[in-house]
C-alpha cells in the first residue's frame, strides 16, 4: 500500500512509516463523526495493535455505551481490558511527547513575540 524501497535506510523508512500512517487514517478512519484529533489517535493505535483489532474495539466501546469515535476514556478503555496497555501506553506517550513539544513550540513563540513588543 505505500510501495517505498529501501525502507532499511533511515530516509526511506521514515517516509514509509508516515505515509503508512496516512493510509491507515484516510482508509480506516474517514468517518466524519470522528474528530481529527481522535482519526489521529486511532490511526496511532491500529499501527500499534492492527486497523481490524481497532474497528473490534470500536465496536466493543459502542455496545458498552461508551462512544466509539473518542479514543481517550472510550475505546482505550476497551483496549486495556482487551489487549492490555501497550497500545494504551502507546497512544498516550506519542500524545504527552505531542503536547509537551506544542508547549515548547507556543512558549518560544509568545517570548519572541513579548521581546519584539519591547523592542529586544
Amino acid at each position: 500500500n505505500i510501495n517505498i524501497p529501501n525502507i532499511k535506510k533511515i530516509e526511506p523508512n521514515i517516509h514509509a512509516g508516515t505515509k503508512y500512517l496516512h493510509f491507515i487514517m484516510n482508509r480506516y478512519f474517514i468517518d466524519p463523526d470522528i474528530s481529527k484529533l481522535d482519526r489521529v489517535l486511532f490511526t496511532f493505535a491500529a499501527y500499534n495493535a492492527g486497523p481490524a483489532r481497532v474497528a473490534k474495539l470500536r465496536n466493543e466501546a459502542k455496545s458498552m455505551k461508551l462512544d466509539p469515535n473518542i479514543w481517550f476514556n472510550n475505546v482505550e478503555v476497551v483496549a486495556a481490558r482487551r489487549i492490555g496497555r501497550e497500545t494504551v501506553q502507546y497512544v498516550s506517550n506519542i500524545f504527552k511527547y505531542y503536547l509537551a513539544y506544542a508547549a515548547i513550540v507556543n512558549q518560544e513563540t509568545a517570548t519572541k513575540t513579548s521581546k519584539s513588543l519591547i523592542g529586544q
